[in-house]
């Protein structure tokens, strides 16, 4: 259950990047990463969770920079 949440939050980080609102894409897709992070640490993935981690921490370190440009 907790990888389908994490794939509709990124999901809809995706769909911010086409609206007004492409600033919102930088948290939503830490708190999608984050959650995608805990579901393979949930299923023992450890490629998906070095992957993940590694994007969590990239994202979560521009969120906290206030970095809100994808480009």
């Amino acid at each position: 259950m907790i990888g389908w949440i994490g794939l509709s939050l990124l999901s809809l980080a995706y769909i911010t990047l086409v609206t007004k609102w492409g600033k919102l894409f930088i948290p939503i897709n830490a708190v999608a990463s984050l959650v995608l992070t805990i579901h393979a640490f949930l299923i023992n993935d450890t490629v998906f969770l070095l992957v993940n981690g590694f994007i969590t921490f990239i994202v979560s370190y521009k969120w906290y920079k206030r970095e809100y440009n994808v480009t």
